[in-house]
């Protein structure tokens, strides 16, 4: 087995152990999907480039596989618990993970 899948492993079994949510996840241009992900509403966003400055976000870690469609190229709605968000921010970590920082949709 190779690093990324090492990776990829990992990653659902620390989904599994601390307990994901499931996102209803509607892409642009497909039908809606579920997805299970790792969720924090008040994910605390650091900017390096600029210190002591950090804002407080809601967040959404999944798989990159179990989206349908590459999230470079996509404008998705999530709901997560009844309640819709918009990807403002596509944090891809590099060994198939992304974070995607979420508006709360209005």
């Amino acid at each position: 087995m190779g690093f990324s899948e090492l990776v990829a492993a990992t990653d659902r079994a620390v989904q599994d152990h601390l307990g994901s949510v499931t996102a209803r996840y509607t892409p642009e241009f497909e039908d809606p999907i579920e997805i299970a992900g790792m969720f924090d509403p008040r994910y605390v966003l650091i900017d390096p480039d600029h210190a002591g400055v950090e804002q407080v976000t809601p967040m959404l870690f999944v798989r990159e596989a179990d989206l349908l469609v590459d999230p470079d190229d996509d404008e998705p709605e999530l709901e997560i618990d009844g309640v819709t968000y918009q990807v403002v921010e596509r944090m891809p970590d590099g060994q198939g993970g992304i974070r995607l920082r979420l508006h709360r949709s209005e």
